[in-house]
């Protein structure tokens, strides 16, 4: 039966999408109704027949929503599990490729940026974790600042944040303060898209109502929340391409306690999300009164000044999508 229809319809009758075809691609893959923005975008594609069946599906199997629903469902099924670490333990998400495996596999997360901060981080200092994730380097924070120092944790990702949560009651770290936001040059509302265990932030378009269909998390300015802090001492800052951003935002606060800073430096994303050229980015932090040190992936340190020329040969010679920067104030 299905033969006898497909025959009567001409081929390209068969692979033209159709308002049909549109309207279960929304049922099925993303499991909700459509959104007006998107359902007008798709129709008018539709009617001027520019879209096939198969360029429908790749683009809902390829969306960020789709794949977020998909990486939920996956760790609903597997519970966290708990793995030994130098001073501390923590929980992990196995179906987290990024991070989770990593360090189930490895006990350590980020050696070259671990190294770095064993050598940072001082009794009583504080420090400041700017997407922290699931808390491994606010954990080895935590102990290393001690009791009389202060870890504070940003994570706007809900399920990274509840692990975040797990793990500084796991080792009775009593010293963390955690904050489920996002950090960005003000105050507002972003949507963010996880992407295999780290997210991306992006301002909201002009038809509010596909918020309903994205996760929507609250950013916050640094100068705004951390205004009556006594010192910062150190921030880590590794927030896929929206550095540049929370930097902006924390403008007074580095003026005033003049923290070490250690930041991902990922050219792609800074121009991607921050709308930043990454010399730009550099500049910025040389203009607050810093000097540059680009950290290879053993942990060692190139010294490069004020030189953002230094940094990006540096960059280009590691042949790799993104290095960590350490900024010391002059």
């Amino acid at each position: 039966m299905f033969k006898a229809i497909r025959a009567k319809l001409r081929a390209k009758d068969w692979e033209t999408a159709r308002k049909k075809d549109l309207y279960y691609c929304y049922r099925l893959l993303l499991g909700r109704k459509p959104d007006i923005e998107g359902w007008n975008t798709f129709m008018a594609d539709i009617a001027r027949g520019g879209i096939t069946i198969q360029r429908l599906v790749r683009y809902f199997l390829s969306s960020p929503e789709f794949k977020n629903n998909q990486r939920n469902d996956e760790i609903s099924k597997k519970m966290p599990v708990e793995v030994e670490l130098e001073g501390f333990s923590m929980y992990v998400a196995p179906p987290d490729g990024a991070i989770g495996k990593y360090i189930i596999d490895n006990h350590i997360w980020e050696p070259h940026v671990t190294k770095t901060l064993y050598q940072l981080i001082k009794p009583g200092m504080v420090f400041v974790d700017i997407g922290a994730n699931i808390g491994y380097f606010s954990m080895l924070a935590a102990k290393m600042v001690g009791s009389s120092g202060k870890v504070i944790a940003f994570e706007p990702d809900q399920f990274n944040s509840s692990l975040l949560y797990l793990n500084a009651q796991k080792n009775s770290f009593a010293n963390i303060e955690i904050y489920p936001f996002a950090v960005a040059e003000s105050k507002k509302i972003v949507v963010y898209d996880n992407l295999d265990g780290n997210g991306t932030i992006s301002n909201p378009g002009d038809d509010m109502t596909t918020l309903i269909s994205r996760t929507v998390v609250h950013a916050v300015k640094l100068d705004d929340l951390l205004r009556e802090e006594n010192a910062v001492d150190i921030i880590k800052i590794d927030i896929e391409g929206s550095e540049h951003l929370a930097l902006l935002g924390a403008t007074a606060l580095i003026k005033r306690h003049r923290p070490v800073i250690v930041t991902e430096f990922t050219p792609g994303g800074l121009q991607n999300i921050s709308g930043v050229s990454a010399e730009k980015f550099l500049q910025h932090i040389t203009d607050l009164n810093y000097t540059l040190s680009a950290i290879n992936t053993k942990g060692e340190r190139r010294e490069c000044g004020t030189s953002t020329a230094r940094v990006l040969s540096f960059f280009k010679s590691q042949k790799q999508g993104h290095i960590e920067i350490l900024a010391e104030p002059r």
